[in-house]
């Protein structure tokens, strides 16, 4: 983009790290780029974004993630995985569940989510069990944002709702 003249917003790795960055050419006076402005935050430094993301539950288990395009977390559970390429995991059913949050997400229209269900078993699960993940891309950062939780779990609340519902039932017709 700077060699063509233009401004670039957007995500970088510079020196060492990702930064969030902003550069704009520098021209002489016959308008041919002789240089560049840049402003970055490191990403590891938006401390309160990374937190708030951390800290946000899904359901009982559930969280919120964020990768980049090529499968390396951003943000992983905890902060546990965070720089982890985990491009190639795949799901109990052997299928790259990576890959295709990623590509779930690119196919969506901007400012909208797409889904992705899946099986997961984790270390000393009986079984697999369904999860469920709604997935965004940022392209500016090149972030795939995601929140996921076991299916179950979503649908506890609708359960809840109507087990209360047959009690309230129940309760009324006794009476009456």
């Amino acid at each position: 983009a700077i060699l063509q003249g233009r401004p670039y917003v957007g995500r970088a790795f510079v020196v060492d790290a990702w930064y969030l960055t902003a550069y704009a050419p520098l021209n002489d006076a016959a308008g041919q780029p002789v240089g560049m402005v840049f402003v970055g935050i490191k990403e590891q430094s938006v401390a309160s974004l990374r937190q708030q993301i951390v800290s946000t539950k899904v359901g009982t288990t559930g969280y919120v993630f964020v990768l980049d395009s090529a499968g390396k977390y951003i943000i992983s559970q905890n902060g546990q995985r965070d720089g982890e390429n985990v491009w190639n995991i795949k799901d109990a059913a052997g299928q790259p569940m990576i890959q295709e949050l990623i590509r779930v997400a690119k196919a969506a229209p901007p400012g909208a989510t797409g889904e992705h269900t899946y099986l997961w078993q984790n270390p000393g699960d009986p079984a697999p069990r369904r999860k469920i993940a709604r997935v965004a891309y940022f392209p500016a950062w090149d972030w795939v944002i995601g929140a996921g939780s076991y299916e179950e779990e979503f649908l506890a609340a609708p359960e809840k709702l109507g087990a209360i519902g047959r009690s309230a039932s129940a309760c009324c017709s006794a009476r009456l």
